[in-house]
């Protein structure tokens, strides 16, 4: 008795592979977002990270080069924030303190921005409320990536 696998019927027509379990449609990111790494390994210290987009990772390597300039420090990846007393909490792309003179620094959290979402529109309204700091929001445009809004808390 020959068994067979999944594998062998990754070439079959859609309506044969949707019979066989684990085979159906793939399902991507409901955003179209791809996940991306930093292959070419320019940035020991992305070395193995995931990141949700493409856009999140070269916001991560124009980041890294800041932090090595001395622009920014304590870079930090995801880091999770709750806002209000019921703990409503909310992921940034990025915690940083960035230099604004010569010894002092400010704390901003950002979020590389694809698509605004339901979410995205209530945590942002949240944010002017109940942040703990900037939260500076960037978007890639014709000039690069570039920040598009900061909300600074009331």
């Amino acid at each position: 008795m020959v068994h067979a696998r999944p594998e062998d019927f990754e070439n079959a027509p859609e309506h044969i592979r949707r019979q066989i379990p684990g085979l159906g449609k793939k399902k991507g990111n409901k955003l179209n977002a791809q996940r991306a790494t930093d292959q070419r390994g320019l940035y020991p210290e992305l070395a193995g990270r995931s990141f949700a987009s493409k856009l999140e990772r070269d916001r991560a390597q124009e980041l890294v080069l800041l932090r090595r300039g001395g622009q920014i420090k304590d870079l930090a990846f995801q880091p999770r924030v709750f806002m209000t007393k019921a703990r409503i909490s909310y992921h940034a792309d990025f915690y940083y303190r960035e230099r604004v003179a010569p010894r002092k620094f400010r704390k901003v959290w950002e979020d590389a921005k694809g698509v605004n979402t339901d979410r995205w529109r209530l945590i942002k309204r949240l944010w002017e409320h109940y942040g703990p700091g900037l939260l500076r929001v960037t978007q890639r445009g014709k000039a690069g990536i570039v920040t598009t809004k900061e909300i600074f808390p009331k």
